[in-house]
């Protein structure tokens, strides 16, 4: 494989882009299947809650979709040779054995499935998004997904839909069925805009994934959730430390930043004054605050009934899924943390652990081997979107389909990525 010089695209389809036009659709139904699932992971999370009870919503028919996709993929095509697709996979049969013994086995089954149903997108992932073209048409799929979010946020204001934003604040905003939540899935995809861009040369297709960027921030900032707005940080800061071009990334700090006071009138009165209205919940260092949020609670009787529980409460835990009943609550544990280590032990909590950690030493070892710039943006981006996860996780997104399905595709995407796809290597130093 040659190797050329620092100037040198890295990646061999960005060349061909105004050579060739851009397909986003093949003649293969299963890779179809995979670049759509994005688009259909937002229209889920935008409509499912207007849905009745009792009437299939778009995010079960989407479960029921995945599910049978995968019944046909795990049989004909799982990348057995993968050591992380095979542990992942190890890790869902036991979670899944977990949920056959729960007392309460119809609300386990039904998280279970959810929470399983992410960790297929890895397998997709890793398996069908191997080459750029591939990757471009996912990407493709993730922009319009931001787009849809941003769409719905406009439209739920011109209307009037959905969830308002908190008491309190003067002009208050419509999130949508979904709430500010969304917020949560948008983080993630905002993170991963760096290797996006990269798909993309033209200016006017540059220009319109910078107005999608600009739409997700503003929407972050608006729903004023605490772990989105914490943990986008954190990712940008991971991604700015790691990436080998620390030039670039000084450059775009500074383009970002201007464009941030030039653009301050449109959300800087309404990002105060969601502020002060969430200004109690913000101070930590008020104990009697810290004790009415349940989550602080739920750590100290998930811990006590932890360490007082039995060898097989610790290893295994009880009743997955389903805390409310076993400790007798209102509603779902909120922490990932704490739903696994009640509801898996020990065990289960440090699987769900290690599958991170093991994703993170993968892309390491991947950018140590190929010495690549694309490969240490992949490093940097996908650590970035780990501990992210990692952040949120305190604030509970492992029970729900998003925001984990759509960001395990685009991890796997980099996970399965074949370098023998470059044509040229760029040969950056700096990436070393």
């Amino acid at each position: 494989m040659k190797v050329t010089n620092q100037n040198t695209v890295a990646l061999n389809f960005s060349r061909k882009e105004s050579e060739e036009k851009f397909k986003w659709f093949s003649d293969q139904w299963d890779e179809n299947f995979i670049v759509v699932l994005p688009i259909l992971n937002a229209l889920s999370s935008v409509l499912t809650n207007y849905f009745s009870e009792g009437v299939a919503s778009l995010g079960q028919i989407r479960v029921f979709l995945v599910f049978l996709f995968a019944a046909y993929f795990l049989t004909t095509k799982f990348p057995h040779k993968n050591t992380l697709a095979k542990a992942v996979l190890i890790y869902l049969g036991f979670m899944l054995y977990l949920t056959l013994i729960s007392t309460n086995f119809g609300t386990s089954f039904n998280v279970y499935l959810k929470f399983a149903v992410s960790y297929l997108f890895l397998f997709f992932g890793i398996y069908y998004i191997k080459n750029p073209e591939m990757m471009k048409r996912v990407s493709v799929s993730i922009l319009v997904m931001l787009g849809i979010f941003i769409l719905n946020f406009i439209i739920s204001n011109i209307f009037g839909l959905g969830a308002r934003s908190y008491k309190g604040v003067e002009n208050q905003l419509n999130f949508g069925a979904s709430g500010v939540n969304l917020a949560k899935q948008i983080t993630p995809i905002l993170l991963m805009m760096p290797i996006i861009l990269k798909f993309f040369i033209k200016s006017l297709n540059q220009k319109i994934i910078y107005a999608l960027i600009f739409g997700g921030i503003l929407f972050v900032l608006f729903a004023f959730k605490r772990t989105p707005l914490v943990s986008l940080f954190l990712g940008y800061l991971i991604i700015g430390l790691i990436i080998p071009n620390k030039a670039k990334t000084i450059k775009y700090f500074f383009v970002l930043l201007f464009a941030a006071v030039a653009l301050s009138p449109i959300y800087l009165n309404q990002v105060l004054d969601n502020f002060q209205a969430r200004e109690q919940a913000i101070d930590l260092s008020d104990e009697e605050n810290l004790e009415k949020q349940a989550r602080y609670q739920e750590f100290n009787f998930v811990l006590d009934s932890w360490g007082n529980g039995d060898l097989k409460h610790k290893l295994i835990g009880s009743d997955i899924f389903a805390a409310h009943d076993y400790f007798n609550l209102g509603r779902m544990l909120h922490t990932d943390y704490m739903t696994l280590l009640s509801g898996s032990g020990i065990i289960g909590l440090f699987g769900f652990l290690f599958i991170y950690a093991f994703i993170v030493v993968y892309l390491w070892r991947k950018h140590l081997r190929y010495k690549n710039a694309f490969f240490a943006y992949s490093f940097a981006i996908g650590t970035a979107i780990i501990v992210n996860f990692l952040f949120m996780g305190v604030s509970g997104i492992a029970q729900a389909v998003e925001p984990r399905a759509t960001v395990f595709l685009f991890l796997g995407m980099l996970i399965g990525f074949k370098p023998e796809y470059f044509n040229t290597i760029q040969n950056d130093s700096t990436a070393r």
